[in-house]
């Protein structure tokens, strides 16, 4: 019964400890079971958001609220489980009966007044039991400062894909609404747009990889989605990529690379489709967070013919 719990007790601790360790610090930053949670929030509020569409803008907050709990019970009731078969080493505060605090809740106690670094009214008499709970709180500390700095450095996130995204949709406006097409600019300033739109783009892709919960924050407006957006990117991706102005193709290139490493990201991350190509993720994208995109038909179109442009252009050096 003692090993036993002692193994459970350091397992549920062990799994908490890296899971936080992969999540937060760890460069690729998928924490196994952080990313578990996020995915099951997510399927389990889209259903909701058929006939509420609000719905899916709680999906993020409640998946990060929910890692944290959960992170931290696994703590609490990881060292409960250790002090557990050691209740007998525990001296009590006057006036309470050690006879009736024997049972695993005040393990729980002992542990939550632990993790939260609160003196309760059981105390060890054991050194390593003293040691243990001084580690138990400075783990929780840890966890503390940990998942506030976490919260902070996931919004600053937010606020670059809504950006770019919205400056995206200014653009197709302006293509629609105005007739302004991109590709009519002189060759500086279209090879500048699209460079910066590269830019900020694969900055986007990185930042979701190192916090891969930011994915499940579905921004209210349609105007700033992230989703909305990406096939009328790959448009202007394809369209710049068989420019006749070098600079433009360049520039072109670029965030054609740009967009292909963010729907490999996003495809293979989230949406379960690892071998898909380009233009399918972006449409299973928007399909995931149930949004209208843009430029659908002018990626379909523009991918087409980059493909036989780029052909000719092989089978001429080819020759």
């Amino acid at each position: 019964m003692t090993a036993a719990c002692r193994l459970i007790g350091c397992m549920l601790i062990a799994v908490s400890i890296l899971d936080q360790f992969q999540t937060l610090f760890y460069p690729a930053g998928h924490g196994t079971l952080s990313s578990w949670i996020g995915k099951i929030v997510w399927r389990l509020i889209r259903p909701i958001g058929r006939w509420k569409k609000n719905a899916l803008t709680f999906a993020g907050p409640i998946s990060m609220l929910l890692i944290i709990v959960v992170w931290a019970n696994l703590l609490l009731f990881g060292w409960a489980l250790l002090f557990y078969p050691e209740l007998g080493s525990f001296t009590m505060m006057q006036g309470i009966d050690p006879q009736q605090h024997h049972t695993f809740a005040d393990a729980v106690n002992i542990s939550l007044g632990s993790l939260i670094t609160l003196a309760g009214d059981m105390m060890p008499t054991k050194r390593f039991l003293r040691f243990a709970m001084g580690v138990e709180g400075v783990v929780g500390f840890g966890l503390l400062t940990a998942s506030v700095s976490w919260l902070l450095s996931v919004y600053p996130i937010l606020e670059s894909a809504r950006s770019f995204a919205q400056q995206v949709m200014s653009m197709y406006s302006a293509r629609e609404k105005a007739k302004i097409n991109l590709l009519d600019l002189p060759e500086s300033e279209a090879l500048t747009i699209f460079l910066e739109l590269a830019t900020q783009l694969a900055t986007v892709r990185n930042q979701m990889a190192q916090f891969p919960v930011t994915y499940y924050f579905n921004v209210g407006e349609r105007k700033t989605g992230l989703s909305v957006v990406m096939p009328f990117v790959a448009y202007l991706a394809d369209k710049a990529e068989v420019d006749q102005r070098p600079g433009v193709r360049l520039a072109g290139c670029v965030l054609g690379h740009a967009v292909k490493a963010f729907a490999e990201f996003i495809g293979g991350t989230f949406l379960d489709l690892p071998n898909a190509d380009r233009n399918s993720i972006l449409i299973a994208l928007a399909k995931d967070h149930m949004r209208e995109p843009v430029g659908v038909d002018l990626m379909q179109r523009s991918g087409a013919l980059s493909r036989v442009v780029t052909g000719r252009l092989n089978a001429r050096e080819a020759g």
